[in-house]
């Protein structure tokens, strides 16, 4: 209802969405940013322009080992109350939980002793 169609009525307007993606050390300090653009409709040539609709992978060893992941979007479709555009994503991950690792641990000693 308050957004409007990227690229708008002709798909020549400039939009874009983009997650930016901050890496947090255990002090809490920003260990730096990686953005990653949902919807691009900048380009020059229209044909280039998109909107992720598929799972996508985003690097994030640029970022180091970090702490925590904080996120936020943005978008060209703003107005005095904020983002027009709907402000979410979906999420998913590969890094295991610390519980996980212990439990891979000990499934890999009692495999080991097995062995022996």
């Amino acid at each position: 209802m308050f957004s409007k169609k990227f690229g708008g009525p002709s798909g020549d307007e400039p939009d874009w969405l983009v997650l930016s993606i901050t890496g947090k050390d255990a002090a809490g300090a920003a260990a730096g940013v990686v953005e990653f653009y949902l919807a691009d409709f900048r380009f020059d040539d229209s044909a280039q322009d998109y909107i992720v609709g598929d799972w996508t992978w985003v690097d994030l060893s640029s970022l180091g080992a970090v702490k925590r992941l904080e996120f936020a979007m943005s978008s060209s479709d703003a107005g005095p109350f904020g983002m027009n555009t709907p402000g979410f994503f979906a999420i998913d991950t590969l890094v295991p939980e610390p519980a996980t690792l212990l439990l891979l641990g000990a499934g890999v000693l009692l495999s080991r002793r097995r062995a022996a």
